[in-house]
């Protein structure tokens, strides 16, 4: 968090100062016993506390604590980060003015870095949850790519999906629908974020696939929070075993 804050610090201060080409650079001793009235300290101080404001600002409200740590083959967290995934893909303009909306998502537990407990929700929270510049995008799979990935979560146990149900039996998977409907012969499209779309985390069915941008999945999640504020997450038996 302390490297993201100084970058965009350094970023706002290059914005708005100009340097003179007469000027020298020399190598400078930095230490913790720095002045304080430093002239440094005044050119920085007004933009971090402007960022820190704006850092802690709160964004929105959740109505119960949702854990990074995976017990299960879905979570509160993993639900809810994938479905704003889908949800912004399928509000975006292109998707509207092309009529071409995603089917379904799917994210990765390990991309999820921190939990959120029940209470208010700052930009700084969400900052914590997905520090990686990753982006957004859309890839087509057919229904040869849809099995391999649904062989993957089985073997996985399980990952962040939105608008799909697996039933897993045996670590392979047993019946798997996408929008209430059984996998069948034709083309889907599907969100993930391009790290995933890369062969991250394993998921080498995406390897090849040419990859539709969208925003990074920070602000994605920041859009979602302050597009709904009251945040809400429940299981659904998204991903489960076989009874």
């Amino acid at each position: 968090m302390l490297r993201q804050l100084t970058a965009i610090l350094l970023l706002l201060c290059s914005a708005c100062t100009t340097l003179s080409p007469s000027i020298n650079g020399d190598n400078l001793q930095v230490d913790n016993t720095a002045s304080t009235d430093s002239s440094t300290y005044y050119i920085i101080q007004p933009y971090k506390e402007k960022m820190d404001a704006y850092m802690k600002e709160v964004i929105g409200q959740l109505d119960v604590d949702m854990q990074r740590l995976k017990t299960e083959p879905e979570t509160l967290l993993g639900n809810f980060a994938s479905d704003l995934s889908l949800l912004y893909v399928n509000m975006s303009l292109d998707s509207l003015e092309n009529d071409t909306h995603a089917d379904m998502a799917i994210l990765n537990f390990g991309g999820l870095r921190t939990s959120w407990a029940k209470g208010p929700i700052s930009r700084e929270m969400v900052f914590e949850l997905m520090p990686f510049e990753n982006n957004l995008v859309v890839v087509e799979m057919d229904s040869i790519d849809m099995i391999k990935m649904a062989n993957y979560l089985a073997k996985a146990g399980g990952q962040p999906v939105s608008n799909m149900t697996l039933e897993i039996k045996d670590s392979t998977p047993n019946r798997i629908y996408v929008n209430n409907q059984a996998l069948s012969n034709r083309t889907y499209r599907v969100v993930t974020s391009d790290y995933l779309a890369n062969g991250g985390d394993n998921m080498d069915f995406f390897i090849g696939k040419d990859q539709t941008p969208f925003i990074k999945l920070r602000d994605a999640i920041m859009w979602y929070v302050e597009y709904k504020h009251d945040i809400h997450a429940q299981l659904e038996k998204r991903i489960y075993y076989a009874e």
